[in-house]
Order: C-alpha cells, then structure tokens, then sequence
C-alpha cells in the first residue's frame, strides 16, 4: 500500500482523494482472530511514530499505536472501548507490515449475555416492546460488524522536540512535516462456523463411512449441514471433480426467545446427489460432500465409500412358537444383515404397518436388531405378522420373514 501525503488531520477525517478507496475483504470467524493489514511505507528519515485506526468515518480512534518514545516496533498501543480488550497489535519482521487483531466474540459469551438480558425483561411490564427492541440491536449489531475500519499513520521528523505533536515550529525550527495516510477499508464478514455435517440415504437412514452400492443401480445420497452463519455452500466431489454444487433444501435458524410461540430450530442446508447409475469409476474414489461459508478456514468434509454388494441381504423373525395368549404382552425380534450402512427394519400386521413399541439397535457395521412388544388380541389370530429389510442406499433391495399368529383368548 503506497502512503500519501496530507495536512495533518488526527480526527479520522478523510483527505481529498481518498473518499473511496477499494474495499478489501476480511473474513472473521465467531470465537477465532481476525487480522486487519496495514502496510506502512514512508521514508527512512522520517519513521513512523503513531498508528491509528478508525472505524466508519468515526473521529475517535477505536485503536492507537504511539511510537513517539519508544523505539520503533516496540511502542505502547491503546485501544477504546470499543473492542473491549480484545485488540491487539501484531508487527511482523518487517518493520513496516502491521496488522490489527481482533479476537471476535465467543457465542457462548453471547448467549449468556442474552438470557441474563431475557431474564430482566421477564420482570418488566412491556416484554414484547423490549424483545423487539432487543431484536433490533442485534442486527444494528450484527450490521456493524460488517461495517468497513480504516488505518491511518502518521510519521514526522524525530531529531529533536519529541514532546512537540502538532503544526507550530519548536525549538530549533524543527517541526512536524510530514502526515501520511494509508487509507483501507476493509469490509468485515463476521461468521459462524456450521456445526455438523452428515450424509443420509433415501430413507433418511444415516450413512457413515460405507455404502453399499450396485454397479448400474442408481445412488442417491443427501449431505446436511447444521448450522452457520451465513448458511454454507454444500458441495459434492468424487475426488477432485465436483459432482453437484445445488443446495435443494435451506432454512435459517430461530433463535429461542421469551415467547412461547416461537420454537427455537436450526440453520440447515441440504444438497442431494442423484447418480443415474453407479460406475466402476465412482467405486475407485470416495464421495465427499464439504460445506463452507468463509475462505478463511477449510472446508467441513464428510466421505463415504462405495463398495460393491458382496453379500446377501437376510432376515430372521423370531417369534414364539407356541400359541399366544389374549391379552399379554410378548416380544417379538427380527434381525437383519448383509449391507453397509446397517438394514432398515419396518413391522407389518395384516398389511399395516406398526410404528408404536418398537425397539431398534445395531448390533455391528452391517447389521441391525428390531425388538416388537405386541400386545395379543383375538383380532390378531390368523394374522400374518411380517418383518422386512431394505438396504439404506438400494431401497430396490428388500427381504421379509413373516409368521401367521395364533391367538388363544379364554372366556
């Protein structure tokens, strides 16, 4: 960045010419630091003494680095109230290079600051005035943070007359001569991170690390991303080939308040791949879907493997083998295996299927355990009572046990 020189001004008023320099983007991340360059570059003759940054055209500096009786890189820094002692200054090995960190806010802290906030406007009367009020600052909040700050320097002669800091001569006739300007604006994107990511099959099944697949069976896969600010872009790769880049499913998050009401959820985006048919191409690289809304830090990943169906898919229903008795419980299992990510288990009586009292536990990687607590009535005498199996990401794959009921009922 080239220093230009103008009159002295200390007030943060802009000089003529540099209204509208270009903006430059900064990324912040919620709970990380963020650093805000200013390259100083004057004369060898005239070395920096004081470093000031502003914030939105304000004239009190929101930071300060005074070299004026120190020796350069090594001056005391003073910082308003306005980062709450989380500034600082940090000089590289070149003397020149400076950068303001700011440690942004942990959202922990936030969060606490507003349920003791929620907690005091239970107390008042007008609680509805005030959560809109507080609604309204948050985002006046969350608006600055975007808002642009601007780093000025100032250099002057350092011969004699330290104590001298404006434009009358001193002793000696030696004066200040000189102010530069290294006028930035940096435009501050502040971000929260998403907080988990994770693949699903068709069903809604959750997919970890395997999956098992058909070569010229389609494949369908979804990747959701909880949470973010702004909402991330979910992207799926095989290897380093982006495969699908569109977000089919998104919803902003809803804080909880004081209202009853309003139910609190979370920020979520989803992107489905759809694969027409499985190749022998998609079985040599791992499937990744990345979710990202900052280039200041990497990607949240989450891969799956292909793997091609090596085995059968099978069922077994265990039921009891005598005659059931009117009016008592009996639990009924079903276990299923053959496929990575374990089978999905479903019960059917008669046709219909039962979603009530029913216990479901994997017992290893491709395997899955279903426990049914069937009250037994006269209706269900005769009844065929079926247990089936789908394999999570080949829906086309099933396989059933089934057995017809006999119901005892004394009189």
């Amino acid at each position: 960045m080239s220093a230009v020189p103008a009159s002295p001004r200390l007030d943060g008023t802009i000089p003529q010419g540099l209204e509208d320099p270009p903006l430059v983007a900064v990324y912040a991340v919620r709970g990380q630091t963020t650093r805000l360059p200013c390259n100083l570059t004057s004369a060898p003759e005239e070395p920096v003494i004081l470093v000031l940054w502003y914030k939105n055209g304000t004239k009190t500096p929101v930071f300060s680095v005074d070299l004026r009786h120190q020796q350069k890189g090594s001056g005391s820094t003073r910082a308003s109230d306005f980062f709450q002692g989380r500034g600082r200054i940090d000089q590289e090995q070149r003397w020149w290079s400076w950068a303001l960190v700011v440690r942004e806010e942990e959202e922990e802290e936030e969060e606490q600051e507003e349920e003791e906030e929620e907690e005091e406007e239970e107390q008042e009367e007008e609680e509805e005035e005030e959560e809109e009020q507080e609604e309204e600052e948050e985002e006046e909040q969350e608006e600055e943070e975007r808002q642009v700050a601007q780093c000025n320097y100032i250099s002057r002669i350092t011969r004699s007359c330290p104590e001298t800091w404006d434009t009358s001569p001193c002793p000696g006739e030696l004066r200040l001569v000189t102010v530069y300007w290294c006028y930035k604006r940096h435009g501050v994107s502040l971000t929260d991170l998403p907080q988990q990511l994770r693949i699903y099959g068709p069903g809604g099944a959750l997919v970890d690390d395997v999956a098992a697949v058909q070569e010229g069976q389609p494949l369908t896969l979804s990747c959701r991303a909880t949470g973010g600010k702004p909402l991330p872009n979910v992207t799926w790769w095989s290897g380093s080939t982006m495969l699908d880049k569109e977000v089919e499913e998104h919803q902003e998050g809803v804080k909880s308040t004081a209202t009853p009401t309003v139910t609190p959820t979370a920020a979520y985006a989803t992107n489905t791949l759809r694969l027409a048919s499985v190749s022998s191409a998609h079985l040599t690289q791992n499937l990744t879907c990345k979710a990202a809304n900052t280039p200041a830090l990497a990607s949240l990943s989450a891969s799956v493997m292909l793997r091609e169906l090596d085995s059968e898919l099978q069922v077994s229903l265990h039921a009891p083998k005598e005659k059931l008795s009117g009016g008592h419980p009996y639990n009924i299992k079903c276990e299923a295996s053959g496929v990575r990510p374990p089978p999905v288990l479903t019960w059917w009586l008669r046709g219909q299927h039962l979603t009530h009292d029913i216990h479901v536990q994997s017992l290893g990687l491709d395997s899955t355990v279903s426990e049914l607590s069937l009250l037994a009535t006269a209706g269900d005498d005769g009844g065929l009572l079926e247990c089936r199996a789908a394999a999570p990401t080949l829906p086309h794959l099933t396989a059933t046990d089934s057995t017809r009921l006999t119901v005892h009922c004394e009189y």
